[in-house]
């Protein structure tokens, strides 16, 4: 091999070797490239990524303000709701209370002033006048019992199921202790302390108590029995007599309507009826409401 055949292959070899270099170093530079375009879309994803939390993120916001606002709209409507529903409540019972009023004290007020002027005018006899005073003196304890009835109605701290239970006591010991009438009470709650709506106490109280008048004015009973029982769920009451019977208490036509009236004031149902062994029977039943 000569000089020049031996120089033409180190060329060819270093010829080679360059293009390999330069080979190499153009794979490099592209991978560099394509290192930089996959850095660049990753960092374009991410900013995307973090863009779409943040939309995300203050649309959360938004919608939890929204939320509360609309929690609060509803909360103060309720509020307004059930204020609304009380002072119906309390405009219904000062209703009734004012309607009570007006049955059980205006005639017997308007008895006194008749009386009164019959007197101041000297009557007719000395008997009748006489007659009159004890009328008059009957119809004033009447109204002074009427007034303490509806102070008690009306009273908070007489709200419990044991404090209508004393009254009902008291109530039926005022009526018919002035009379020869024996009277067996059997009162109980299952919760004493429980609080009852001026309503409800109310109404049962005054169906025992116009009861206890029918039995007394026009039944000519000789004992009456009186049952309260104040249940967890429901309440019962009953009032029997052994006194003429359905025909005495059929002929007092406004008490049965009152105590009618009253009973369905407070969804309960009343039934009139026979009682054995003669007189007259009245049972009220009834749903206790919620704890007022």
């Amino acid at each position: 091999m000569g000089l020049e055949k031996m120089r033409a292959l180190t060329a060819k070899g270093s010829a080679m070797a360059y293009e390999q270099e330069l080979k190499a170093a153009s794979d490099q530079v592209e991978e560099q490239r394509r290192n930089t375009r996959l850095a660049l879309a990753g960092s374009g994803a991410l900013l995307l990524i973090v863009g779409l939390l943040l939309l995300l993120y203050r649309h959360s916001q938004r919608s939890t303000r929204q939320a509360k606002a609309s929690n609060k709209a509803l909360i103060e409507a309720q509020e307004r709701l059930v204020a609304a529903e009380k002072q119906h409540e309390a405009e219904s019972v000062r209703t009734r209370i004012a309607r009570d009023i007006h049955d059980e004290l205006g005639g017997s007020l308007a008895k006194i002033a008749l009386l009164s002027d019959h007197l101041r005018t000297g009557g007719s006899a000395k008997e009748e006048g006489v007659l009159s005073l004890f009328t008059l003196a009957e119809q004033a304890r009447e109204v002074k019992a009427s007034l303490n009835d509806v102070v008690w109605t009306v009273d908070p701290t007489h709200d419990s199921a044991l404090a209508l239970l004393d009254r009902v006591a008291d109530t039926a010991r005022r009526i018919l202790d002035s009379a020869d009438i024996e009277l067996c009470l059997d009162l109980g709650a299952a919760d004493p302390t429980r609080v009852l709506s001026p309503e409800v106490k109310h109404h049962i109280h005054l169906i025992v108590k116009e009861a206890l008048t029918n039995a007394l004015k026009h039944a000519e009973a000789r004992r009456v029995a009186v049952t309260v029982e104040l249940g967890a769920e429901n309440y019962f009451l009953r009032v029997s007599d052994d006194g003429r019977g359905m025909q005495a208490a059929e002929g007092n036509g406004q008490g049965l309507s009152n105590m009618r009236s009253r009973a369905r004031a407070i969804g309960a149902t009343i039934l009139v009826a026979p009682a054995a062994g003669g007189g007259t029977l009245v049972e009220v039943r009834g749903p206790m409401p919620p704890s007022a």
